[in-house]
This record gives structure tokens, C-alpha cells and sequence, in this order.
């Protein structure tokens, strides 16, 4: 995904998520892991209805046994834990399900096999599925990251980054589609369609097609419910939606519209201080800012600094010649205006023209003067 490019630094973890419904289940999880040493700790960690719960254990003779009550199929994230403290010596991230949970492995939990499971075992049909996917994904990432500092600096170099990792997010969906029709009343299924459109730049449109094609069970289950409300949002801030209205505070403490704005061009740039990849792309919205502010064109920041980075907001405004209008309800990720806007990663942007019609997208270096040259001759 692309946020490892620029954004895995401010991408927010959505590491164990869950599917929630209203039937109590029990899942028993039978391991035999080789290579673990008697009274090493084990621990579970899963969701039920939403709430955290952690189980542990300890092992011997290189098995050991963990029980819970889930109502639904659950994300796990299973530990083994090395000598007995919190210094995590292997882990493995497997769905909990109602029935017994058979994991098997010679050395350790990297190596894992999972039996008795439909779920795990359509997690190891997908990963099967899309491993050329993956293999593209981890020289991508390897190109990326054996390159030199310069290169990363180089304009060039990032836009051609970019433009292989769209086209490995665009063959993943389509693997997405095959595979959801396959399986649609599957619980993975549900999860793996939000987990591919949790992206930097969600497409509610795209999203809601392949939801549509899942089971009525699942999309009438607690969580189906949740993701078709997600994928709403998604859909109000695509490209041609009119982007939807809000009041924060200015620095001042002065309230201010995005209506407010109407009869220009808006870029709408979420960013924060702390956020180095915002920081970076700055110089770009200055002079996009500069090139077109006499032309109808501004630009209106929203921060997602908090209430102690309130005086780093201002500096950060300051030094990097940030001379528009700014503001922010300092609530960090729970900024109001980033939720309804569907935001998962930062920097992030939407250009609107003077009806305030979403006309573009993330928008970055070059690409924003590009779009801004098109309407503002």
C-alpha cells in the first residue's frame, strides 16, 4: 500500500480488528509449538463486542491450551512471551472462531500451521491467492528502502514509486473481487474488504459494489452495519461529492467555515506538526499557494495536533511559511473534521473548486500545480 512510502509514520495501526454480532461462541485454541521452554508465558490477546480481552497461559512439554468466549469470529494476536516477562519473543495474528483451533509447528509460531478452521483456512487460500501481489509489494518496498537518501529526495524516483504501487493496489483489488465472489458469506471476507479500502485514498464507490455482493448476514451484522456507514462517508468525500461543511477554531480561537470559502478554489490540507511527511510536502503547498493566490486559489489547513501541541502548531505554521488560513479542534486523530472526512493517514488533501465540488484528490508536489494550471489559466 502506498502509505509505506510516505505516510506508514502517521498511518494509524489498525493491527487487530474485529466483526461483531450477538451470539456467544467458544473457541479453544490446542497448540504444539516446538522450541518453547517449560513456564514460558503465552498470552491472547482478541476482541469481544468491541472490548480488548487478554488470556494467558504457560507452556509444557512445548504445548499449551487457551480457551475464550467470543460472540463472532474475532481477530487474535497470539504471543509467546520470552522468559516469562513482556519482551515479545514470537507472535502470530489468526482468527478466533467458535469450535476447537488446532496449531502445529516444529520451532515457533512463525511457522505455524492452522487446522479445524474454515476462517484461517481462507486466510491461507487469499495469502496463496494473491502472492504475486505480495512479492510485488515486498520489492516495492525493498527498492524503497535500499535507496539512497537523495533518490528518496529525487521528484522522479517518488512518482515512479508511486505509480508501481497503484498498479499492486489496483491488481489487489481485482484479486478482491474474484475472491469475495467466491466467499461472500465469509467473516475475512468483511474484514479483508475494509482492510484493502482503509487506504490512503478510499474508494466508496468501489467499496460498496463489492460489499453489496457479500451475504445478507453479513452485511446485517453489527459490524456490516459499521463498514456500510465507513463506506457512506467514503462515498461524501470522493471526487464530484460536494464536500461536506464544517466549523473549527482558528488559532484565534475564531470560528471558521469551509463555506466560508466559497467562490475560490480550496485545497482542504490535513497535516499535522509532528507529521514528517507533512512537513516535507509543505514547500510544495507554498508554492502552489504563491503560483495561484491572486488567481482564485487558497488554501484552508486542518491540523491534527493536539491540545498540548497547540504552540507546536504555531511554530510549525510559521516556519514553514504556512500564510493561509488554519485550524484545528486539537483532538489529534479524533479532529472532527479529519473523521468526516474519512482521514486514516496524514498529509491529506481535496481540492475544490468554487462550488465546493471535490475536484482532486492527494494531490502532491507537481500534481497539485498540474490540476490548479487546468482551472486557473
Amino acid at each position: 500500500m502506498k502509505t509505506f512510502v510516505f505516510f506508514l509514520a502517521c498511518f494509524i495501526s489498525t493491527l487487530l480488528c474485529h466483526v461483531c454480532h450477538a451470539q456467544q461462541n467458544t473457541f479453544n485454541v490446542k497448540a504444539n509449538i516446538g522450541n518453547i521452554k517449560d513456564n514460558t508465558k503465552v498470552r491472547l490477546s482478541y476482541y469481544v463486542d468491541g472490548e480488548l480481552k487478554t488470556d494467558s497461559t504457560y507452556a509444557k512439554d512445548n504445548k499449551f491450551e487457551i480457551s475464550g468466549n467470543i460472540t463472532t469470529p474475532s481477530k487474535a494476536l497470539l504471543e509467546v512471551l520470552a522468559d516469562n516477562t513482556s519482551k515479545k519473543r514470537s507472535r502470530l495474528v489468526f482468527y478466533v472462531e467458535n469450535g476447537s483451533i488446532l496449531l502445529n509447528s516444529s520451532d515457533s509460531l512463525e511457522n505455524v500451521t492452522i487446522a479445524n478452521s474454515k476462517l484461517n483456512a481462507e486466510v491461507k487460500e487469499w495469502k496463496d491467492f494473491t502472492k504475486s501481489v505480495q512479492e510485488a509489494n515486498e520489492k516495492l518496498s525493498a527498492t524503497y528502502q535500499s535507496a539512497s537518501a537523495e533518490e528518496k529526495q529525487s521528484e522522479a524516483f517518488m512518482n515512479q514509486i508511486n505509480r508501481v504501487n497503484d498498479s499492486i493496489e489496483t491488481k489487489e483489488k481485482e484479486l478482491a473481487k474474484i475472491f469475495i465472489g467466491k466467499h461472500p458469506d465469509s467473516f475475512f471476507c468483511l474484514d479483508q474488504l475494509f482492510t484493502i479500502y482503509l487506504g490512503y485514498s478510499p474508494d466508496g464507490v468501489e467499496a460498496e459494489s463489492l460489499f453489496a455482493s457479500l451475504s445478507p448476514e453479513l452485511k446485517n451484522s453489527s459490524d456490516g452495519k459499521k463498514y456500510a456507514a465507513k463506506i457512506e462517508s467514503w462515498k461524501n468525500t470522493s471526487i464530484g461529492a460536494i464536500a461536506p461543511n464544517f466549523t473549527q477554531n482558528d488559532p484565534d480561537g475564531n470560528p471558521v467555515k469551509l463555506s466560508d470559502f466559497r467562490g475560490k478554489y480550496v485545497l482542504l490540507d490535513f497535516w499535522a506538526s509532528w507529521c514528517g511527511p507533512c512537513r516535507k510536502e509543505n514547500p510544495n503547498v507554498v508554492k502552489a499557494y504563491n503560483d495561484y493566490k491572486d488567481k482564485g486559489f487558497t488554501v484552508l489547513g486542518v491540523s491534527l495536533d493536539n491540545e498540548k501541541g497547540h504552540s507546536a502548531w504555531l511554530a510549525a505554521i510559521e516556519k514553514d511559511q504556512l500564510t493561509w488560513t488554519h485550524v484545528s479542534d486539537l483532538k489529534y486523530w479524533n479532529n472532527e473534521a479529519a473523521k468526516l472526512y474519512a482521514i486514516n493517514a496524514i498529509p491529506a488533501n481535496f481540492l475544490l473548486d468554487p462550488n465546493g465540488k471535490i475536484i482532486g484528490r492527494n494531490l502532491r508536489g507537481e500534481a497539485l500545480v498540474k490540476k490548479l494550471s487546468e482551472y486557473l489559466k
